[in-house]
């Protein structure tokens, strides 16, 4: 599967560089002003696309700079910067020790039955496995073996695949 195409790079780039975003005191003081119940609705929303991209990165068994960049850009963009770092990096913890207690076939099969029910939840978690994939500019076969998987446990066709590889950007 041809992971890196233009669009990819293009989404990769946009949430490297909203990972290296440093928010300012607005966004911290904003997160403290959530309902404890509305920001942990935030967080569960989002935990599975996170956890997609937690265990694509983790794949390679390298732990590269760019790659959480991209997984934090995510984190940022989809919650609109509401969460903080220390809400961030707390659901990262979270999301590393049920992979480390679980073991990443285990969650990703619960991936897959908690992303399934909406098709635009199952592209967008595969369309940022691919971003995850090739943030640190390089694809190897860990990582196109997971992707395939993915796409597999959401229910993605191969046609589909490619065609969300090609059309990244439009609606992430």
């Amino acid at each position: 599967m041809e992971i890196d195409t233009k669009a990819v790079r293009g989404l990769r780039d946009s949430l490297i560089a909203q990972g290296r975003f440093s928010p300012d005191a607005r966004s911290e003081s904003a997160s403290r002003r959530l309902p404890a119940e509305e920001r942990e609705a935030i967080v569960n929303r989002v935990a599975p696309f996170v956890e997609t991209m937690y265990l694509m990165i983790m794949a390679d068994h390298e732990d590269v700079e760019s790659e959480w960049d991209a997984v934090r850009g995510a984190i940022r963009v989809f919650t609109e910067g509401l969460l903080d770092e220390t809400q961030i990096d707390e659901m990262l913890h979270r999301i590393a020790q049920a992979r480390r207690e679980d073991g990443p076939e285990a969650r990703l099969q619960y991936l897959g039955v908690r992303i399934s029910a909406e098709r635009a939840d199952r592209e967008a978690a595969f369309a940022l496995a691919a971003v995850a994939a090739l943030a640190d500019d390089t694809v190897v076969i860990e990582e196109n073996r997971l992707l395939e998987e993915m796409a597999d446990s959401y229910g993605i066709s191969k046609a589909r695949r490619n065609s969300i590889l090609q059309e990244l950007g439009t609606g992430l």
